[in-house]
């Protein structure tokens, strides 16, 4: 999975991570059992890196990021229709589940990293991928 410049398992700084996606509106940063945590929010965007830098989840709100650009050619982006997935490489998205007013469809579903999109009238309102080790 990658998102614009950057691929989910990457390590990055922050200084790497706003080379890629600009200032982020706000920045939290603590430490865990797992070393440094950080989220970098775009406006209601957010991306989480663990581990001491580790790029390990996304969501994204809006259309400013593109997700899946290694797999799909100008990525995918909120706005975008879900057929754009209909040939995507694993498969067409799965419709998993409804949820307050969303067609919650997914693809790699039965694996450790799962992307979601939350979908009405079929245009993907929010895109979430998650690792779930």
């Amino acid at each position: 999975m990658t998102l614009i410049g950057l691929h989910i398992g990457q390590k990055a700084d922050s200084a790497r991570v706003v080379s890629i996606f600009g200032k982020p509106d706000r920045y939290k940063k603590f430490d865990n059992e797992y070393g440094i945590s950080e989220t970098y929010y775009f406006g209601s965007n957010r991306l989480h890196f663990e581990c001491n830098g580790c790029f390990l989840d996304f969501r994204l709100d809006d259309n400013r990021f593109a997700a899946l650009i290694d797999t799909i050619e100008g990525g995918v982006r909120v706005g975008d229709p879900i057929s754009k997935l209909d040939n995507y490489v694993t498969g067409k998205p799965e419709l998993i589940k409804k949820v307050d007013g969303f067609d919650v469809y997914a693809i790699n579903k039965d694996l450790c990293d799962i992307t979601r999109f939350f979908v009405k009238n079929g245009i993907i309102n929010i895109i979430v991928f998650s690792y779930i080790p």
